[in-house]
């Protein structure tokens, strides 16, 4: 009938909601069939219900639909965005784009383009009407615009925020090297000044520039869930990425992105840079606050 009506099947797409589907064979099969003939398959409602990440790499869709309720609020739901990052990653890898199902709020839509969503679908542009005439496109194309420029101006404050952590940093650091390196010995016990006199630190800790061990046990301000645990002197940091990328930068320093610290449970980021004290190159790591920060 496709062929009848003259229309090329690459303007179809299938939709899918494999999570329904329980015989994975048969999906694959139903899949590459209709790839081959030319259709476009999509992925519906992925994120909910028993979506997995393993029918991505076997199914390889054209588009991975990411359902509404990852999207909701993402912009202040820290396990949501993370989950995203997830799957925009895994579609990378297998060639599908990625579309955001019910974006509504500018928020939304900017987390999203944060995370490299390829497209967007959702009241926020234009809520579903009969008549397609009726778009307004200077309204649509206004709003696509619009959403252009606070993208920019997004970036431009996360330039700045960065450089403004990079530049507290950088005069802390200057202001724990005084106080460390007054003595033949490191004093690692005068650091906890560091941690009563600055809120946004919650550890302090020093790691071997050559080997990666630590130093000395976590200076650390509160911890109040013994699930959580710093660590201590002589552990090994070779495999963390603020210890080797601190040591292969230019500036010999590094803030990480923001993570939930294994020491406390809390949100964070490592600021980390290489100081020299009485001839020996160490790497000085703060566990920052995000919150504060």
């Amino acid at each position: 009938e496709v062929e009848t009506l003259n229309i090329n099947k690459n303007n179809i797409v299938l939709e899918i909601k494999e999570d329904t589907i329980c015989d994975i064979n048969a999906l694959n099969i139903f899949c590459q069939k209709y790839k081959n003939l030319g259709f476009i398959i999509a992925i519906d409602d992925f994120g909910t219900g028993y979506s997995s990440f393993d029918r991505l790499a076997i199914i390889k869709p054209d588009i991975v639909k990411i359902d509404r309720s990852l999207i909701s609020n993402i912009q202040n739901n820290y396990i949501n965005t993370s989950i995203l990052k997830s799957i925009v990653d895994i579609s990378n890898k297998i060639g599908a784009l990625t579309l955001a199902e019910g974006v509504e709020t500018k928020e939304e839509i900017l987390l999203c383009m944060k995370t490299h969503i390829d497209i967007y679908q959702g009241f926020y542009f234009e809520k579903p009407i009969e008549n397609l005439y009726k778009i307004c496109e200077n309204k649509l194309f206004g709003k696509i615009n619009k959403i252009g420029i606070e993208y920019k101006n997004v970036i431009k404050k996360h330039i700045k925020t960065k450089q403004s952590i990079l530049k507290k940093m950088q005069h802390l650091t200057k202001d724990a090297v005084k106080l460390i390196s007054q003595e033949q010995e490191f004093c690692f016990e005068k650091l906890q000044l560091v941690l009563k006199e600055n809120s946004n630190i919650e550890a302090i800790y020093l790691i071997d520039f050559t080997s990666g061990n630590q130093i000395n046990d976590t200076l650390i301000a509160n911890i109040h869930n013994r699930f959580y645990q710093a660590s201590k002197h002589n552990d090994n940091h070779n495999l963390k990425e603020y210890y080797y990328m601190t040591k292969e930068s230019k500036t010999k320093e590094f803030l990480s992105q923001k993570y939930i610290s294994k020491a406390t449970g809390n949100m964070c980021r490592t600021y980390s840079k290489v100081i020299n004290i009485n001839e020996n190159q160490v790497i000085l790591c703060f566990d920052i606050l995000t919150n504060l920060v």
